[in-house]
């Protein structure tokens, strides 16, 4: 893909003091104005994420207005998981300018999560140990839709106004839809294109 995306939709990253602080919970959603195909959101699916940092650490959570799909065997709260990407998935990609390494996250509804460090474009950097400490949260307490969270550590030598931030999520099955902060229409959804990560909007809450 050589060519720029046509629509760049930058992530807000709110900046806290204290990540547990009931006050986040406050923190408005971001949604998905429309899908990767440019197709406009019903508000029955209710895409939408919000992000939070306090330097160390970075909260992801999202929720969609749907009936989250089945969980695979093992896939409950905390548990690390691969191919969640092969059902309801939540995900965030991070980078820094200037690298072409980055990470990605993925959440389920379910609350299981996997993550991995890449060396470039789906390069997977080998021998890649996930964090020993990752907290995760889902409810689904308000049917048909669901809502997941995660709170991940960021690098120590992590530079926020170097931050680079793709948010996706996949959902449903017929149709399956693809939601990103970088969109090439008419292209195959590919979510791993680094140099378009954007860099996210800095609030301070």
């Amino acid at each position: 893909m050589q060519d720029p995306p046509c629509t760049i939709f930058p992530p807000i990253l709110h900046l806290v003091t204290e990540l547990k602080d009931s006050s986040i919970h406050g923190l408005p959603w971001q949604s998905f104005p429309h899908d990767w195909h440019g197709a406009e959101i019903p508000s029955s699916i209710g895409a939408a994420f919000r992000l939070a940092t306090d330097g160390r650490w970075l909260r992801f959570e999202a929720r969609a207005a749907t009936p989250p799909s089945p969980p695979a065997p093992g896939e409950t709260a905390g548990a690390f998981l691969e191919e969640l990407w092969t059902r309801d998935v939540a995900e965030v990609f991070l980078a820094e300018e200037g690298s072409t390494r980055y990470s990605e996250w993925n959440l389920s509804p379910h609350g299981a999560w996997w993550a991995h460090a890449f060396a470039d474009q789906r390069v997977r950097v080998p021998g890649f140990a996930p964090p020993d400490w990752v907290e995760t949260w889902c409810h689904q307490a308000s049917a048909p839709g669901w809502s997941a969270g995660i709170l991940l550590p960021l690098p120590p030598t992590s530079d926020l106004h170097a931050l680079r931030i793709n948010v996706t999520m996949i959902l449903g099955e017929a149709p399956r839809r693809y939601f990103a902060s970088v969109v090439f229409p008419e292209a195959t959804p590919d979510f791993h294109i680094i140099k378009w990560f954007p860099k996210p909007a800095l609030e301070k809450n």
